[in-house]
């Protein structure tokens, strides 16, 4: 070969070597994080960009630059074991990982958390000695999602429990659960022994669905899944003092491993104020219940279920007032007495005596409309008041007729087999515009006697020729 085909051919390999370094320049620059090689001095002979952004050098001036002087002196201590267990070939993996806080440059900024990764790279029998290879990756912003998000666990009025596969408090997420099982230490602890140091241990659900948590680690899901809803959801706590109790109400999220509950994180809210407003409901409500109980025997029979007699001033009096101003244009009434009540309660007794007024008062509210008012208004005695804008007696009487019809056909059977049958008779008045209604009652009650004089079980009324 010519000198000058050697020349050219020298030139040509330089060229290569010089593109394949600055290649190798350009990789390990766009190798994410740090990268950087260390001769057996521990002193820097390879970097790329981001570590001489860490050092505060430039590229050139990086080289040579003492690894160990990114440390604290006793990180740096850390470190040179770690290079010596890497060195010792007694890592499985010729690897090691580790995590080292760095001190930059500038004082004023923070100290920051990298994740490592060193490796040896070769081996020489020169002064060089071997090589190790370091990559490393700044945690520092992922450290400050940590502790931001566990100043948002620790700050939340929330409880926060990791619960591991022995049912353990692994770890506390969130110091308010101190503040709600009123407790300084919380890991160690067994979910079932905290519990159990609660008020309300008596109760055989709660000790039957703490006995299904215990037992539902190691099992499937689809098996948790049938005894999930047996866990103790609401508890009640005292504080030291015993002075109040506390409700808490617990969620339960678990852990799988290989679909499998391997343990549990545990969110638990103060329910005090929920609960309390709950009770104070039924509380309320109760008392609603109790008034309106009253109220009902106070203005209803319990034996018929029509209004009694005190009820029949204030009820009366505004349908009274709504007649006299013209809501509607009559105003019939009518008293219905059951006959012969006495022989029947003689004969029979006043047990079946009762079971005939029951039935004449289920027939009345049976036959009239919501707009009329049916009063018990003695033993066997029985006012209606009925609104109407007939301008007669019409619409009463077919009421009454009705009613006397059905009390005709009932029959009450005995335990012995006897029939008891009943009748009653009534009477009718038109209440005039203007007129006191306890004139109309008395012309009705006349009425009603009337009936009863011409052979009971009929209707006689206002106007009947």
């Amino acid at each position: 070969m010519s000198q000058s085909n050697e020349l050219l051919a020298c030139y040509k390999v330089l060229s290569l070597l010089e593109k394949a370094s600055a290649n190798s320049e350009a990789m390990l620059d766009d190798m994410p994080g740090v990268v950087v090689v260390l001769n057996q001095n521990l002193r820097v002979i390879r970097a790329n960009q981001e570590f001489s952004k860490l050092c505060g050098r430039n590229i050139e001036s990086v080289l040579g630059f003492e690894f160990t002087s990114l440390f604290s002196a006793e990180n740096a201590t850390i470190l040179l074991r770690q290079f010596a267990l890497l060195r010792s070939g007694e890592t499985p993996k010729k690897r090691i990982d580790f995590e080292l806080e760095v001190l930059l440059p500038d004082q004023k900024q923070n100290a920051r958390q990298y994740y490592w990764q060193a490796s040896l790279v070769m081996q020489k029998k020169t002064a060089e000695g071997e090589l190790i290879s370091i990559s490393g990756k700044d945690l520092s912003a992922l450290y400050q999602s940590e502790m931001k998000l566990k100043n948002i666990f620790s700050n939340l009025p929330l409880g926060m429990l990791i619960i591991d596969s022995e049912g353990k408090i692994k770890e506390v997420l969130s110091q308010f659960s101190e503040v709600l099982f009123d407790c300084d230490k919380l890991v160690g602890l067994t979910f079932t022994s905290l519990i159990k140091n609660a008020e309300n241990q008596h109760d055989k659900f709660l000790s039957d669905g703490l006995n299904n948590f215990n037992a539902c680690f190691g099992q499937n899901k689809i098996e948790y899944s049938n005894i999930e809803k047996t866990f103790p959801r609401l508890i009640s706590v005292e504080d030291s003092l015993k002075k109040n109790t506390k409700w808490l109400s617990i969620n339960y999220q678990p852990i799988l491993k290989l679909n499998c509950i391997d343990g549990f994180i545990l969110l638990i809210e103060d329910a005090t104020e929920s609960v309390q407003a709950k009770k104070e409901m039924e509380r309320v409500s109760a008392l609603e219940r109790q008034i309106q109980a009253v109220y009902e025997t106070a203005i209803r029979d319990p034996l018929t279920g029509l209004y009694t007699r005190l009820f029949m001033k204030d009820s009366v009096k505004t349908l009274i007032s709504n007649f006299h101003r013209g809501s509607f244009e009559e105003l019939a009434v009518l008293m219905m007495d059951i006959d012969h009540f006495k022989n029947i309660n003689d004969t029979y007794g006043h047990k079946v005596g009762d079971s005939i007024i029951s039935e004449v008062g289920r027939v009345i509210l049976q036959q009239i409309r919501e707009t009329d008012i049916a009063i018990r208004y003695g033993g066997e005695e029985f006012l209606i008041i009925l609104p109407s804008n007939l301008s007669n007696m019409t619409s009463a009487r077919i009421v009454a007729e009705r009613i006397r019809k059905d009390i005709e056909n009932y029959c009450l059977t005995l335990h012995s087999g006897k029939e008891v049958r009943a009748t009653i008779s009534g009477g009718g008045a038109w209440c005039t515009r203007g007129e006191n209604i306890e004139l109309a009652i008395e012309r009705a009650d006349n009425y009603l006697y009337q009936a009863k004089r011409s052979g009971r079980n009929r209707i006689a009324t206002e106007g009947d020729k």
